[in-house]
């Protein structure tokens, strides 16, 4: 029973991580023009670690114990500057998933479709030196699936069902700009919250449980580069500092 609770837990951890999509931040200023519009193609690595868990199943405790999940991110971004300073901006993607306990591959799960909706602002600006403030969230639809084992000679299934999962970013941006370069960095949180319910079946019974996942630590800080091919075309390149390390880059077009 304990190697299968085990795969269940994992299975369940996995559905769960997909949801934490951060994604680059990006730079204080627009990527679109003012009263205009941008595109990009960007990429995210994501190196996150957890908190442990605590599953109730029919008054026995099922702890996780604590585990790190590693993200391929590839996504379509599109931003509209209504104003000066102000940009807001959408991104589709899809994104696969490797869960690691102890630093041992145990589990991948493939890609998996994401959106992601962001706002910023700039509150000072001296065309040199400027700050702000930004709100980025992600959401995805409810996840189903299930798994099943023998114990003992006995058939065990266990269904599992992640509902209103979300993550939700907030920070400030300071940057720097000279002749179209542009160095900036600043610190977030992130909340992100789902709630797991789980049903295990044997003999003809069925136990239930759940429980809320959360990041091991929500803060964090970022810093990154945008560089300016032409006036239109840039390639922003950014790292996100927390318990571990991720980091990604975006093209961008301006029209």
């Amino acid at each position: 029973m304990k190697k299968l609770t085990g795969i269940i837990v994992t299975l369940i951890f996995i559905v769960f991580a997909t949801s934490v999509y951060a994604g680059q931040f990006g730079p204080l200023e627009p990527y679109a023009k003012e009263g205009s519009f941008s595109f990009g193609v960007g990429y995210f690595y994501e190196d996150t670690k957890w908190d442990s868990a605590t599953f109730r199943i029919a008054g026995v405790s099922l702890d996780t114990g604590k585990f790190r999940t590693e993200s391929n991110q590839m996504y379509l971004q599109g931003s509209y500057a209504p104003t000066k300073g102000w940009e807001v901006y959408g991104r589709l993607g899809a994104a696969d998933m490797k869960l690691k306990i102890d630093d041992t591959d145990d589990l991948k799960d493939s890609q998996k479709f994401f959106g992601t909706l962001g706002i910023k602002s700039t509150l000072y600006d001296n065309k040199t030196f400027s700050w702000g403030p930004f709100l980025q969230g992600t959401y995805r639809s409810n996840y189903k699936d299930s798994v099943s084992a023998t114990v003992l000679g006995v058939p065990v299934k266990a269904d599992f069902e992640f509902k209103n999962y979300y993550d939700i970013n907030a920070g400030f941006t300071g940057q720097v700009k000279v002749n179209d370069f542009i160095i900036y960095g600043g610190g977030f949180y992130t909340y992100a919250n789902a709630k797991a319910e789980i049903t295990m079946s044997l003999l003809g019974v069925s136990l239930s449980g759940s429980d809320t996942i959360k990041v091991k630590n929500p803060v964090g800080g970022f810093l990154g580069f945008s560089i300016p091919f032409t006036k239109e075309l840039k390639f922003n390149i950014e790292g996100q500092f927390k318990d571990r390390v991720s980091a990604g880059g975006i093209l961008t077009y301006s029209f």
